[in-house]
């Protein structure tokens, strides 16, 4: 969908999900949903993985709940909710000089080690690919 402030009338229009056969899996981390309309995921036919952070504060648990419920079969969807995660967590560590409290991406949870959950996430994802790319 077009958010208003990114339509030219300033209205909301929800945008046909177009299957594509290159498409055969989905990683989705802690997805922000507000743009999906009902139906707008019915057409989505692919084993879906999302992992969420505890500790989100942008993208709550109903933001998954639009994907399972959206999708034509909810059985094709696996999460996975990481323990004191954020909603940046899942991103590579910035560099010190870019770390700082006024940079939200570089912020983590109290008790969150976004460089020592690397090879765990990579791990996760690895192994999901692994499993519905075959």
């Amino acid at each position: 969908w077009a958010a208003p402030h990114e339509s030219e009338d300033g209205k909301a229009r929800p945008a046909r999900v177009v299957p594509d056969e290159r498409v055969r899996s989905l990683l989705l981390l802690n997805p922000a949903t507000f743009w999906f309309v009902a139906d707008s995921l019915k057409e989505v036919r692919v084993p879906i993985l999302i992992l969420t952070g505890e500790n989100d504060q942008i993208a709550p648990p109903a933001h998954r709940q639009t994907v399972v419920d959206g999708v034509s079969d909810s059985g094709s969807v696996r999460h996975k909710v990481i323990p004191r995660a954020g909603h940046f967590s899942f991103m590579s560590k910035f560099p010190a000089q870019m770390v700082r409290p006024d940079f939200p991406p570089s912020q983590d949870p109290p008790g969150f080690d976004r460089e020592t959950f690397q090879p765990a996430l990579f791990a996760c994802v690895g192994d999901f690919f692994m499993q519905t790319l075959r």
